[in-house]
């Protein structure tokens, strides 16, 4: 059984793993998608080899179905609004799969050891990323929201065992923000009345995750970016987003984000 992360070893130290993902983070994800599929195929039980595969089959998923410009989240309009897709059958069926794969992975491991830290926070991560899905495409919310909270729970636990095991804050910190953004008729309406957040806590959680993530640093950067977004804290967010345009300029969906941000701070296009 082959432990990914180690004493500290993160997968983004594998060489196939790196490559991958700076075709993932450059919009290549077809090229990323091929080298994790490889990945997958060499570490066979692992449940940190199995949810690297789901997160680009997910995300590559969500670029096809234009879900990634944030201007979509940038208010509660998307709650309630409708954002035409066009879901493909076998692409939700091997998503599907995937997920099931991963947890039923982690949970072998977790039987066997219950403080296993690498299998929390992939079953947290899987659940994760399912609930995207779920959410997003589906617009299946009420789902989603129990899913989330199945895998804050498995990231907290993840954390409670290793403190420094920073990546399991990117679920829990997204977590706390949403469900303390949350209008309360929403929370009402998905069954989720006396479920507390905080804007804050998620916050602090996700600075940490992207200062000293070691896989989750972008995405806890993009995330926070979207949040001050929503905040109207428009100067904050650009100079997250230029950040990640400098570490990857191939994504123009930065390019685009910064553009829209300020458009929304009144700045138009100019520099």
């Amino acid at each position: 059984m082959l432990g990914l992360r180690g004493p500290h070893q993160s997968p983004e130290q594998r060489p196939l793993v790196h490559a991958a993902y700076e075709h993932f983070y450059n919009l290549d994800y077809p090229g990323a998608v091929e080298r994790l599929e490889r990945f997958h195929a060499a570490h066979p039980g692992d449940p940190q080899g199995t949810v690297l595969l789901l997160e680009a089959v997910v995300f590559q998923e969500l670029y096809r179905q234009d879900l990634l410009d944030t201007t979509f989240y940038a208010n509660d309009g998307f709650l309630t609004g409708r954002h035409a897709t066009a879901e493909d059958p076998a692409i939700r069926d091997r998503i599907l799969a995937l997920a099931d794969e991963a947890v039923q992975e982690a949970d072998w491991r977790i039987g066997r050891n219950p403080n296993d830290v690498d299998a929390l926070y992939a079953r947290g991560w899987t659940r994760a990323l399912k609930c995207t899905y779920i959410a997003m495409v589906e617009r299946a919310y009420g789902t989603g929201f129990r899913l989330a909270t199945k895998a804050r729970e498995d990231s907290l636990h993840a954390l409670q065992l290793d403190p420094n095991y920073v990546d399991a804050k990117l679920v829990a910190g997204i977590y706390e923000y949403v469900v303390g953004a949350l209008p309360l008729p929403f929370k009402l309406l998905i069954g989720f009345a006396g479920i507390t957040g905080s804007k804050s806590r998620g916050m602090e959680m996700l600075t940490d995750a992207g200062n000293r993530g070691t896989m989750t640093s972008v995405e806890a950067r993009t995330a926070i970016a979207l949040f001050l977004r929503r905040e109207a804290r428009y100067k904050e967010a650009i100079q997250v987003v230029l950040r990640l345009k400098r570490e990857y300029p191939r994504d123009y969906l930065f390019s685009l984000e910064e553009a829209n941000l300020r458009k929304d701070a009144g700045e138009g296009m100019g520099r």
